[in-house]
């Protein structure tokens, strides 16, 4: 199996969350959480977070947002980690654990939902994500705008690509428990 960094787990998650969400970000540095990877599915989000060690995941439970479940983002939150980096019993209450397996990603812990999100802080992601492409598109984004003939409404699509190469990612997606 190949051996992934930081950079590569998050474009597998990336990768992973592009296949329910419409539109994914990954690292978007703001004033809040910078999260690795998070995607929306009309109003759900879901946040992912890539452990690379067992310290990594560790020095994670540190972080503020982590501390304070209200003040983190994502309906839904998953750790994903080479298999058997994150040990279960240490997983906090409600997150997920998606592990990096030969055959691709395997959902070993589903996330239970969270009510309590940052709102506030996901809506500051995806404007500073739409302020930040203007006329360049950042690498991994594909922008469509169009207009839909109606009383005074305009509609801008953003789509992502491809963000990982197919032989760069696993494709398949296993659930177990």
């Amino acid at each position: 199996m190949k051996i992934y960094d930081h950079q590569g787990l998050v474009a597998v998650a990336a990768s992973w969350l592009a296949k329910k969400h419409s539109v994914v970000v990954t690292e978007l540095v703001t004033t809040g959480e910078t999260p690795d990877a998070i995607g929306w599915r009309g109003s759900y989000s879901t946040l992912v977070e890539c452990k690379t060690s067992v310290g990594d995941f560790r020095a994670d439970a540190a972080k503020f947002s982590r501390q304070n479940a209200w003040h983190g983002i994502g309906q839904a939150r998953y750790f994903l980690a080479p298999e058997g980096v994150i040990p279960m019993a240490e997983l906090p209450p409600k997150w997920g654990l998606l592990e990096l397996v030969e055959c691709g990603i395997r959902v070993t812990r589903k996330a239970e939902h969270f009510d309590d999100v940052n709102t506030r802080h996901e809506v500051e992601i995806l404007l500073s994500t739409i302020r930040r492409i203007g006329h360049q598109r950042p690498k991994g984004v594909s922008v469509k705008c169009y207009t839909i003939e109606s009383k005074n409404t305009a509609t801008v699509g953003i789509e992502l690509q491809e963000v990982a190469d197919a032989q760069e990612s696993p494709q398949r997606a296993v659930s177990r428990g």
